[in-house]
């Protein structure tokens, strides 16, 4: 079976950010909240692959076991 783990890249003082994870917790959707200025270092890599510096973002990994 296979696991996705959901990753939310935000900032502090975001209030899309806010709504974003309200949302997911209403609908019961697990996540790992990520602040940008926190895993800056992470989400740079994220933002160049992606090609996008928005947030909230969020990207889906497969959980290996």
């Amino acid at each position: 079976m296979d696991n996705k783990l959901v990753v939310v890249y935000t900032m502090k003082g975001c209030p899309w950010c806010e709504v974003f994870k309200t949302q997911l917790k209403e609908s019961n959707v697990e996540f790992h909240e990520r602040d940008i200025d926190d895993y800056e270092e992470e989400f740079n890599l994220f933002a160049e692959i992606t090609g996008s510096d928005y947030v909230p973002a969020f990207m889906l990994v497969e959980e290996t076991e």
